[in-house]
């Protein structure tokens, strides 16, 4: 094989690798969608525990009721057993941890997460009965749907 040819060969190699397209499906180079508040959304069933440092308040079979807006934004709403509300539309956005092993929620004062097993756990400030200074803490896990 003279130098012509071998470079003829090279140049039809180089030209096949450029021109023909890839064998994978086209489909699975797109990054899917990520919807983490859609993901989340569902009722979470626990204890919440409020305190002001005084008085404290523990209550238990209390839902976390979670309501994706958009793919980022939730409301929440804390449910006693009996179905009073004791905190409504509150909003909080909604993002993947770091390593992906959960969720993160997040508002003014307000921080949580959920774990891919979906254990909740949310802590915040509230007001009870006209008194500011209140914590919450929640922890619960989703219920099966």
């Amino acid at each position: 094989m003279d130098i012509k040819e071998k470079f003829l060969t090279l140049l039809i190699a180089v030209m096949a690798l450029i021109i023909l397209p890839s064998c994978g499906g086209d489909d699975n180079d797109e990054p899917s969608p990520s919807y983490p508040a859609t993901e989340v959304a569902g009722t979470y069933v626990g204890t919440l525990n409020v305190t002001n440092g005084i008085k404290t308040y523990k209550l238990e079979n209390v839902s976390f009721i979670i309501r994706s807006e958009s793919s980022l934004m939730a409301y929440y709403d804390i449910v006693r057993e009996d179905g009073k509300k004791l905190l409504s539309n509150i909003p909080t956005t909604v993002g993947y941890s770091k390593d992906k092993s959960g969720y993160i929620l997040g508002a003014i004062n307000e921080d949580g997460t959920i774990s891919n097993s979906g254990r909740l756990d949310y802590k915040g400030t509230c007001t009870v009965n006209g008194e500011e200074g209140y914590r919450f803490t929640f922890v619960g896990q989703k219920e099966k749907s």
